[in-house]
């Protein structure tokens, strides 16, 4: 058997890995960057990996130098880094360009934030930081935009660390977050939902993507993405690998939609999830009202020409939707995964279940931005107290 250098076994939530190291050569102050990891199943797919990233998808770390500035440390090391993890599927592509577009356009290239962008990293200043968070407080435009570019630098200084006058944390210990007020999401009443899905007498195209968009949770861009290949319906399962995204150019004329492999997180979000035997039917009678018109498409959810449906195209089809349902105006289509989510929740389901069909690495998304109290739900917690009334005390029996 070959052995494989710098590999090592890991367990990972109760689960057993393989860890490939790629260590980078020093810098010629001897600084060594940190190294990377690769995991895999296999030890030879954890080395192939790292060959891969090495040979060619690699990105060749620019020795850093307390000389620089922080434009520059992230302009040529921490976006470019942040590039690479995002080839690599350790790093979503939504969140690469969200994060590049804020640097860009609240340091990189604003000009309120140049006193900081052009500091070098050897006279960074504890004021300096503070000062430019004091101009975004007014120039951000949310709070959570606030929050998140914080992160950014936060993440940055990190790679520079070794090049810093001061540690690193003591840059962000007068920037606090700011708080974020969150809306509570118009959501449709789940016993309306569930009455409109099931019932035969309602279109069937109207019916199957409201279904398929409660009970599965996924996210659009995967349900407009999803062709009949990946519906097993003698299994019951459905596999979620692609996602339909936008397709920026330069010139925004060429901008368009195309379908990525791969979801939102890489391919860590890619799943294979069981369908309740309803919407496997489903399934079934519209693959056949397709092939009974003509060719089948290969796409589930398609236009009358055959081609998948995206954001844009979409949304005059839920419009008409809404009619042929008589769904109220208010909620959106994508509130259909919050309210699965929040009417799996409260009928008992575990937020790692849920997890893992939203395509999430953990149970924060489930029990915090996809979960809504239901009217159900407060209705049982207040009628709790009178089922569980205390009884009247008997009184005792003499005693001879």
């Amino acid at each position: 058997m070959r052995k494989y250098l710098n590999i090592t076994k890991v367990t990972i939530r109760g689960r057993l890995y393989y860890r490939a190291r790629l260590n980078f050569p020093a810098n010629d102050k001897n600084v060594r960057p940190r190294p990377k990891d690769f995991y895999a199943l296999s030890a030879r797919e954890a080395d192939a990996k790292r060959s891969q990233y090495r040979e060619r998808d690699g990105w060749q770390q620019k020795p850093l130098d307390s000389k620089i500035t922080v434009a520059e440390l992230l302009r040529d090391h921490f976006i470019p880094y942040e590039e690479a993890r995002a080839r690599q599927g350790d790093l979503s592509a939504t969140r690469l360009e969200h994060r590049r577009s804020r640097l860009r356009r609240y340091v990189l290239e604003a000009e309120w934030a140049e006193d900081l962008a052009d500091t070098r990293l050897e006279r960074l200043s504890i004021a300096s930081v503070e000062e430019f968070f004091h101009k975004l407080t007014k120039r951000a435009s949310s709070a959570e935009t606030y929050n998140l570019v914080r992160c950014d630098l936060i993440l940055a200084f990190k790679m520079a660390k070794r090049h810093l006058p001061r540690h690193r944390t003591a840059y962000f210990e007068d920037v606090p977050q700011l708080r974020v007020v969150r809306r509570a999401k118009r959501v449709f009443d789940v016993a309306l939902i569930l009455g409109k899905i099931w019932d035969p007498r309602l279109p069937l195209k109207s019916r199957l993507p409201v279904a398929f968009e409660f009970v599965m949770n996924c996210r659009p861009s995967e349900m407009f993405a999803l062709r009949w290949a990946d519906v097993d319906m003698r299994n019951h399962s459905v596999k979620l690998h692609a996602a339909m995204v936008w397709n920026k150019k330069e010139k925004p004329e060429d901008s368009s939609y195309r379908i990525r492999e791969h979801g939102k997180g890489g391919e860590k979000s890619d799943r294979t999830l069981p369908m309740p035997a309803a919407l496997t039917a489903m399934l079934r009678a519209v693959q056949k009202d397709q092939r009974s018109v003509g060719p089948a498409s290969e796409f589930v959810f398609c236009r009358e020409n055959g081609k998948p449906y995206d954001k844009d195209t979409f949304d005059a089809y839920w419009k008409q939707i809404k009619r042929d349902l008589a769904l109220p105006d208010g909620p959106t289509f994508y509130s259909l995964k919050t309210l699965g989510n929040s009417w799996a929740r409260s009928q008992g389901i575990s937020g790692h279940a849920q997890a893992r069909k939203m395509g999430h690495t953990t149970s924060r998304m489930s029990d915090t931005a996809y979960r809504e109290l239901l009217d159900p739900e407060l209705v049982d917690a207040v009628e709790i107290y009178g089922t569980n009334a205390a009884q009247p005390r008997k009184k005792a029996g003499k005693t001879r």
